[in-house]
């Protein structure tokens, strides 16, 4: 791969990560990365009889704390419940309410079809090699994320 088509690829990601923007607005306050935890808990719900907030942060490959702020906001805007387990404090499962459901169906199930009827004429397995390819170049950038700086600005390249 050469530098001119790895920056053609980082250009067409910062597009990709526009794209929820221009979808239907999100109600008030809640973030791109909220709708996707919806989306995680209410998946998770159909495989398993209940979904901890580890599972959550698993199944979006983040991490519990980062994902807990944003599920207190879902608490108190109604479209999440959490609780604690009594067996054991630690543990928190979290459920979607009934506007949560609503939610997911709506900025999910109903856009996610809307568009793959609109995306129909697309290879499915190129949009599995598309997705692939982000994660492995998002691996390879947070591996260098420390490194690379600190390379560069020892080089006097910066």
């Amino acid at each position: 791969m050469d530098a001119v088509l790895v920056g053609q690829f980082l250009l067409a990601c910062d597009t990709a990560r526009h794209m929820r923007s221009r979808m239907p607005k999100l109600p008030k306050g809640i973030l791109p990365r909220q709708v996707h935890i919806i989306e995680a808990i209410h998946v998770l719900k159909e495989h398993q009889d209940t979904v901890r907030v580890g599972d959550v942060a698993h199944f979006m490959h983040g991490t519990a704390p980062s994902i807990t702020k944003l599920l207190a906001d879902l608490c108190a805007r109604g479209y999440v419940e959490k609780q604690q387990q009594p067996d054991d404090h630690r543990i928190f499962t979290v459920r979607l309410t009934e506007s949560g459901e609503k939610f997911y169906d709506f900025y999910c199930h109903q856009m996610y079809h809307w568009l793959a009827d609109r995306m129909q004429d697309l290879d499915s397995a190129k949009v599995e090699i598309a997705i692939d390819v982000i994660r492995r170049f998002a691996r390879e950038i947070g591996a260098t994320a420390k490194e690379f700086p600190k390379e560069a600005s020892q080089n006097g390249t910066i």
